[in-house]
C-alpha cells in the first residue's frame, strides 16, 4: 500500500497524516475520553469508542504499536446531589445498600469494559482513573497559576482564558459567543463568565473531595484529561478522539491548559465523530430514545450487529439509527457470516491474489486511508463476494478487510450441531441427491421448528442455530408513525375505529377497553391499541387478550412521541368515524349517537365532551362543553376519518401530550371546520395518573416547552378564534 493514513483534523480543518512524524520505534499515541462512570454509555458514547478502535486497527495492520489511553472519568460528574437525585434504578438501589460513590464507580466501569469487549473494541493499553491521579491534577494546577494562567478565589481556582491567545481555535467559540458555553447560573468569583474551572470547593456534605493547596474540594473536569493523557502519552501527542459534544468546552479548555503547561502544542491531530441521533432525533432522557447495549441485546441483537451498522455511516456524518435498520443489519451481517463459512467450508484462504483481486484490495484500503471512509469499505466487500473470484481468494480478502472492520466474521459457533440435527443433515442432503423434494421439505420444517436455520446449496444443506433475534420472532419494530401503511385512502369497512394510546397503568386501559367492547357491536367498530412503551405486564395482558377480542395491536420499539403514537392508529384507522380515546376515560353507553352529528353537519371537524376556549392564544383555561369551542381536549376527539387527510396528521414535534391537543384542534380549524364541544353524561372522564404522576416541575416543563411549539405556529392566527368567527 502506497497510501498514508489521512484523517481530518478537527482543530485545523485539514487532513492530515497520521501520524504525521514517524517515530524509529513506530509507535503512536492515541488518548481518548473515556467514559463518565454513574450510568451505562448509551450506544451514541458508543459509536465514538468504535471509531478510535477503527482507526487503532488500520494503524495496527499498518504496522505500528498503538499506546491507546482511555480514561475513565469517576469524579468531577459525580456530585452528590446527581447520586440522590438522578433517575438511575441502580444508583438509587445502591444508595439504599449503603454503596459508596467508589462502588458505583467501578460497578459502572465493570460494565463499561463489557460493552466494549461485546463489541469487539481492543482494550486500551491504558485505563487511568481520575480518582487515582488528582496529585498529578493539582501539580498541574499549581504550575499553571505560578506562570499566570490561573488564578484561586475562595478555594476555588479557575483559568484565565483571556491568557491564552489561542482559546476558542478548536471549537470558533470566541468572543462574544463564549459566554454560550457556561451551564447554569454564572460562577460571580469568576472575572470572566468564560473562565473554566480547574479546583471547585467542597460543598457541605460531599464524599468525594481530596486535600489541596486551596482546601478541601475537587478537581475539574477538564483538567483531568490533560494530566492522565500528559503522564501517560508524554508531551507530543499523535491523535486525540472523542465526540462532537467534547469540543467545547471540554477540548477547548484541556488545549489551553495543557498547551500552556508546556509552552507547546501537545496533541498533534484532533479527532472527532458526530452525533448518533433516534430515528431523526437527538438522544435524551425526556424524550425516552437514549439506549444502551443492553437494550440492544434485550430484543435480541448480536452486539456485533451495532458495530455493523456504525460501518455503514462516515464518522464525521451523523448516523440516524432506528430499530428496523439495525434489524437490517441484523440480518446482513449473519449473512455474511454464513457466506465465511461456507467459503471456509470449500477452501482454504489463499494469499495469493489475482490482478482482480488486488482491484478490491486497491479500492479498499485507498477508501479506508482516506479519512477513514468505512461506509466505501463495507461496499467493496460486498462487491467483492458477489465477484468472480475464486472462494480462495475471497476468504483471503474477507480475512484482511474484517481485520479493520472487526467484526469476527471467521467466528461462529452457531453451526455447531448436535449429532441428532447432524444426522436429519445428512439424511436431507441424500433426499435431494435422490429428487425426494417431499421428503426434503417435511425434515427442513422439522429441523426449523426446534431452533435452526437451514439453507440449502447447489452442493449440500447447511445447518445452523437460529440467531437470538431470529428466535425472538419479531417481524418489524415501530419507531416512527411511517413504519405503519397508511390506509387512509383505502375504502372503510368499519363504522367507528377507537384509538388507545398506552405506556402504563393496566386497570384503567382495561377498564376503558371495556366501556368500547360492551356496548358497541364489534361488527361496527374497529379497536386499535398503540403499545407505547408500556411495562410487561400489559405487553403480556396485550399478548394474551387482544385476537380474543378482536383488538388491533400496534407495538412500538420503546416510547416514542405521543403525537407519533397516535399517528400510527390514525393511519391505520378503517373507521368512518375516528375517536381518539384516553385510557382514564370510561365509556357507559355506545357514542353511535353522539358522533352521528359529525356525519350529518359537514362544517363539524372536531367533537368531543370537553372544549377550551381561549381569548389570547396564551391561556386556554376555560372549559366549555355546550357550543363552538377552540380546543377539543384529548381525553376524547372524534373526527371524520376523511377529514384526516385534509387536516393532516398530528405534529410529530409533539413527544409529551399536553398541549398537542390544541394544536392539532388549530390544523382542523385552519382546514376551514368548526369545532363542537358537547357534553355527554355517559362519557366518563377519571384521574389522569400519567399526569398526575409526573413530579409539578417535570410536568410544567414537558407542557411549557409543547405549548412553545404551539405558539411558534399560531401565535398570530387569532382570527381562527371562535370569539371571531
Amino acid at each position: 500500500m502506497s497510501y498514508k493514513f489521512k484523517l481530518f483534523d478537527s482543530l485545523t480543518k485539514s487532513f492530515v497524516n497520521i501520524p504525521q512524524r514517524i517515530k524509529k520505534e513506530k509507535v503512536v499515541s492515541i488518548y481518548s475520553c473515556g467514559p463518565t462512570v454513574y450510568r451505562d454509555p448509551h450506544i451514541g458514547n458508543l459509536r465514538t469508542y468504535l471509531m478510535a478502535d477503527f482507526v487503532r486497527r488500520v494503524l495496527e495492520f499498518q504496522g505500528f504499536t498503538v499506546c491507546h489511553v482511555k480514561n475513565i472519568t469517576d469524579v468531577g460528574h459525580m456530585r452528590q446531589e446527581m447520586l440522590e437525585t438522578g433517575g438511575d434504578k441502580v444508583i438509587l438501589e445502591a444508595l439504599k445498600k449503603g454503596l459508596s460513590p467508589k462502588e458505583i464507580a467501578e460497578y459502572y466501569t465493570s460494565r463499561f469494559m463489557s460493552d466494549e469487549e461485546l463489541l469487539n473494541i481492543k482494550k486500551a493499553s491504558k485505563f487511568p482513573k481520575a480518582s487515582e491521579h488528582v496529585p498529578e491534577m493539582i501539580k498541574i494546577i499549581k504550575i499553571l497559576i505560578e506562570s499566570g494562567y490561573a488564578y484561586e478565589i475562595e478555594g476555588n481556582v479557575y483559568f484565565e482564558v483571556s491568557s491564552f491567545k489561542k482559546y476558542g481555535s478548536l471549537s470558533k467559540n470566541i468572543t462574544l459567543n463564549l459566554e454560550e458555553g457556561v451551564r447554569g447560573d454564572i460562577d460571580p468569583l469568576k472575572r470572566n463568565p468564560a473562565d473554566f474551572t480547574l479546583w471547585k470547593k467542597a460543598e457541605e456534605g460531599r464524599t468525594l473531595k481530596w486535600q489541596s493547596p486551596w482546601g478541601e474540594g475537587f478537581p475539574g473536569w477538564h483538567i483531568e484529561c490533560s494530566a492522565m493523557s500528559m503522564k501517560y502519552l508524554g508531551t507530543q501527542i499523535d491523535l486525540h478522539t472523542g465526540g462532537v459534544d467534547n469540543i467545547f468546552p471540554h477540548h477547548e479548555a484541556e488545549i489551553a491548559q495543557s498547551n500552556a503547561l508546556v509552552n507547546k502544542q501537545v496533541v498533534t491531530a484532533w479527532m472527532h465523530g458526530q452525533h448518533l441521533l433516534c430515528d431523526g432525533v437527538k438522544m435524551s432522557k425526556s424524550l425516552a430514545n437514549v439506549f444502551t447495549l443492553s437494550d440492544l441485546r434485550e430484543k435480541g441483537f448480536n452486539p456485533l450487529t451495532f458495530r455493523y451498522i456504525c460501518l455503514t455511516t462516515h464518522y464525521r456524518k451523523r448516523m440516524n439509527f432506528s430499530f428496523n435498520t439495525l434489524k437490517a443489519n441484523e440480518y446482513a451481517l449473519m449473512k455474511l457470516k454464513d457466506i465465511v463459512y461456507q467459503l471456509k467450508n470449500v477452501t482454504v484462504a489463499s494469499d495469493v491474489v489475482s490482478d482482480e483481486g488486488k482491484k478490491f484490495q486497491e479500492e479498499f484500503w485507498k477508501a479506508i486511508l482516506f479519512d477513514l471512509k468505512l461506509p466505501v469499505g463495507l461496499a467493496v466487500l460486498w462487491k467483492m463476494l458477489r465477484s468472480q473470484l475464486d472462494s480462495a481468494e475471497k476468504l483471503y480478502l474477507i480475512q484482511e478487510f474484517d481485520k479493520v472492520l472487526g467484526l469476527d466474521l471467521e467466528v461462529n459457533d452457531l453451526y455447531s450441531l448436535t449429532p441428532t440435527i447432524q444426522s436429519s443433515q445428512n439424511k436431507r442432503d441424500k433426499y435431494r441427491t435422490q429428487y425426494l423434494f417431499k421428503e426434503s421439505d417435511v425434515l427442513r420444517s422439522k429441523i426449523q421448528k426446534i431452533g435452526y436455520k437451514v439453507h440449502d446449496s447447489m452442493a449440500n444443506t447447511i445447518i445452523r442455530k437460529k440467531t437470538q433475534f431470529e428466535l425472538s420472532n419479531q417481524d418489524y419494530f415501530i419507531s416512527t408513525s411511517k413504519d405503519v401503511p397508511n390506509l387512509l385512502e383505502e375504502q372503510s369497512t368499519k363504522k367507528l375505529t377507537f384509538i388507545l394510546v398506552v405506556s402504563g397503568y393496566l386497570d384503567d386501559l382495561q377498564r376503558c377497553l371495556l366501556g368500547i367492547l360492551k356496548y358497541h357491536n364489534s361488527n361496527d367498530i374497529q379497536v386499535i391499541v398503540v403499545d407505547n412503551g408500556s411495562n410487561q405486564r400489559i405487553k403480556d395482558w396485550l399478548a394474551e387478550n387482544c385476537n380474543s377480542y378482536g383488538i388491533t395491536l400496534q407495538t412500538t420499539a420503546y416510547q416514542i412521541g405521543d403525537a407519533a403514537a397516535k399517528n400510527i392508529g390514525l393511519r391505520t384507522a378503517l373507521g368512518e368515524i375516528v375517536i381518539l380515546i384516553d385510557t382514564s376515560v370510561e365509556l357507559k353507553k355506545d357514542v353511535y349517537d353522539y358522533v352521528r352529528l359529525l356525519s350529518e353537519q359537514p362544517d363539524i371537524g372536531l367533537l368531543g365532551p370537553w372544549g377550551l376556549l381561549t381569548e389570547d392564544m396564551n391561556h386556554f383555561h376555560k372549559e366549555i362543553n355546550d357550543g363552538y369551542a377552540d380546543v377539543i381536549q384529548s381525553y376524547f376527539m372524534a373526527i371524520r376519518r376523511e377529514m384526516i387527510l385534509k387536516t393532516g396528521f398530528m405534529r410529530e414535534i409533539f413527544r409529551f401530550y399536553r398541549n398537542l391537543d390544541i394544536d392539532f384542534s388549530f390544523h382542523v380549524k385552519d382546514s376551514g371546520y368548526q369545532i363542537l364541544a358537547m357534553k355527554n353524561q355517559n362519557i366518563i372522564r377519571h384521574v389522569h395518573r400519567e399526569w398526575e404522576a409526573l413530579g409539578v416541575n417535570e410536568r410544567e416543563a414537558l407542557s411549557h416547552k409543547n405549548f412553545g411549539h404551539f405558539l411558534k405556529k399560531w401565535r398570530r392566527r387569532i382570527d381562527l378564534l371562535t370569539k371571531n368567527n
